[in-house]
């Protein structure tokens, strides 16, 4: 997966493995930085509803019909304690990562609902990223279980070398615990939130029940918190 976000006006960047963004650029010459109108020719219900079906190619579709708009809105509200450790086009690449894993959670629901949708995952992941930036400076050693699970998120869409500060402490810090657990508490959390797979897919992944593999998960959240006190020196 490309690491690099593109240059403003290009294409949005490739998508988990594979699915593959790679269409030609759909925004006029003459078009305004940040545009708030979608093309008239563009019809969006039918590519929602493709997408909400699995089409892939229709959600390519959509992240391009909202590109401009969102890395308007992620430069403009990026958290200014953020700016030094992290770029604004990591975070772009991350909000369409995570949308192609989430698309199935997306409710149409009025007007630029779709826009509305990246807006939120933006607006969430940005949080995450500030929160998982002030649970590395305090200390691994006072994270709860629930900031283990965002440090997780957080991650979730590294997968290349990043120039982010905060990116790479993040990975550093969390390859480092995941392999300080059990095999199985290790390939568990790393299937479920670097892969993004659900609990039915991490099961048939490692043989075993649905629940399981839920029971993994949870109890790897709370030794990967013992692991990464331990490891709090790296921090």
């Amino acid at each position: 997966m490309p690491g690099a976000f593109p240059e403003e006006g290009s294409p949005p960047p490739s998508s988990p493995p594979g699915i593959f963004l790679c269409a030609a650029r759909q925004q006029s010459a003459g078009a305004r930085e940040g545009a708030g109108h979608m093309p008239e020719e563009v019809e969006e219900e039918p590519l929602i509803a493709r997408a909400l079906a699995g089409d892939a190619q229709a959600l390519q579709g959509l992240l391009r019909l909202h590109h401009r708009r969102l890395h308007v809105y992620v430069r403009d509200h990026m958290p200014r304690k953020l700016r030094t450790r992290i770029q604004y086009r990591d975070v772009l690449q991350d909000v369409y990562q995570l949308a192609f894993r989430g698309i199935a959670s997306f409710a149409p629901d009025g007007p630029d609902a779709c826009f509305r949708w990246f807006i939120t995952i933006a607006r969430n992941h940005m949080s995450r990223l500030l929160r998982a930036d002030q649970a590395l400076k305090r200390g691994a050693h006072l994270l709860a279980q629930e900031d283990v699970e965002e440090l997780l998120k957080a991650v979730v869409c590294d997968r290349t070398p990043s120039k982010s500060a905060i990116r790479r402490e993040l990975v550093e810090v969390l390859e480092a615990a995941l392999d300080r657990l059990r095999a199985e508490y290790g390939q568990a959390l790393r299937l479920r939130y670097l892969d993004g797979l659900g609990f039915d897919q991490i099961a048939l992944r490692m043989n075993r029940s649905p629940a399981a593999a839920h029971m993994l998960c949870n109890r790897g959240l709370k030794h990967l918190k013992e692991a990464l006190a331990s490891a709090s020196r790296y921090i």
